[in-house]
């Protein structure tokens, strides 16, 4: 079966540069609109500059006990505005910071009013994100679960299968080897007592960095911030027709691995895999030419077409190709490609000058494609570009 990814944000990743998630492997954001009777503070920027990466985008409502499902939709009603999104609406239900919910007759006679509210002045029915815990738990009301229920598609939260703990922090290295063996066989994903299948499998619980994704610290520095991962049961097509959205025009998905050398290749695994290079390498069957001929331009497959690799397996590559280039050789990129009168004018449209302070530093900014050029400057400086987008 083949899956599609994603990444559902809110507030916690305050700081996303949505041209550098997108180039890396992802279709949708699943991206919170609001909590109780408040808008999610970063819901905008998120909701528009997600759209303008060309992910397809869900937005979801946290749901409380304490306010009605009238008030709660309106709220989330009136967050979206007129841009609902390409994925349907969706509505969060667990527990707030582990509070239990008090009185369970009452919160899902509300919470059946915000899903017919919303699917009323949307026109889509929503998704019910939610986990086996919690549902099972709180929703079996006088030994029944709500027959509406199953009318509504499923989000799923499970970290269990892959041992990803939710807050743990893990790096990608921590969990790229976990997720192949349970894609084979995704019924081991533990679903809550009222659906047979899901639509969306939340499956990292917030534990995985993702480049272009920051957020500010206890003192207001910016560092990486960790976020859920999500798959969508079937191809990007698929979720489109399931979507009822018009089929996408192609779009690069990582850095175009061709533009190195073998020798370059076999680092990126090193730096993305480490002590477990050697066992990622072996099922991929390119060690030998690799290894034998590491002067020769890199002739194998494209990162999304490598045997073997996982989908965090292939983000942890891409993400080590790119970190090879420096700052100074993307400068230098720009020299050649505009001249020394005018290079370092379209550095600052392009709002990259900040390389210069740093230039024996990884370039982490967009690939060219995503830059705010024109045609005619994107060709120039595509020819010279030290990593090219595949």
């Amino acid at each position: 079966m083949s899956f599609t990814y994603g990444i559902d944000v809110s507030n916690h990743q305050k700081l996303m540069d949505w041209m550098i998630v997108a180039q890396q492997g992802l279709t949708f954001a699943l991206i919170k609109a609001s909590q109780a009777d408040f808008s999610d503070r970063s819901f905008a920027k998120h909701w528009a500059g997600s759209k303008a990466a060309g992910l397809l985008r869900g937005a979801y409502h946290f749901y409380v006990e304490n306010t009605t499902g009238h008030r709660q939709a309106q709220q989330f009603l009136t967050t979206l505005g007129n841009d609902t999104g390409e994925l349907p609406p969706i509505v969060d239900l667990e527990k707030l910071s582990g509070a239990p919910i008090m009185n369970p007759r009452k919160f899902a006679d509300n919470v059946l009013i915000w899903l017919q509210e919303v699917e009323a002045a949307v026109g889509r029915r929503p998704i019910i994100y939610t986990t086996q815990g919690f549902w099972n738990e709180v929703m079996r009301i006088n030994n029944a679960f709500p027959t509406w229920a199953p009318n509504y598609e499923l989000w799923v939260a499970n970290f269990k299968p892959l041992g990803f703990r939710k807050g743990a922090r893990l790096s990608p290295t921590d969990i790229q080897f976990s997720i192949g063996a349970l894609l084979q066989n995704p019924g081991q994903v533990a679903l809550p007592k009222s659906w047979e299948k899901w639509r969306f499998w939340q499956f990292t619980g917030d534990v995985y960095k993702l480049d272009g994704v920051r957020t500010l610290d206890m003192e207001g520095r910016e560092v990486l911030s960790s976020i859920d991962l999500d798959m969508f049961a079937g191809t990007e097509d698929q979720l489109r027709a399931w979507a009822g959205v018009a089929a996408g025009a192609a779009k690069p998905r990582y850095v175009d691995i061709a533009q190195f050398t073998n020798q370059k290749v076999m680092a990126g695994f090193m730096m993305a895999f480490g002590a477990q290079a050697g066992q990622v390498l072996a099922g991929t069957g390119l060690q030998t030419q690799l290894s034998t001929q590491p002067t020769l331009k890199y002739l194998g497959p494209g990162i999304q077409d490598i045997p073997s690799l996982s989908f965090e397996q292939e983000l942890a590559l891409n993400s080590a190709l790119i970190r090879q280039v420096s700052n100074q050789k993307v400068i230098n990129a720009f020299f050649k490609a505009f001249g020394v009168t005018t290079y370092w004018d379209v550095v600052i449209s392009c709002n990259l000058q900040g390389m210069a302070a740093a230039p024996q530093d990884a370039y982490i900014g967009p690939l060219v494609n995503a830059l705010p050029l024109t045609a005619a400057q994107k060709a120039k400086l595509q020819a010279v570009w030290p990593i090219a987008a595949g």
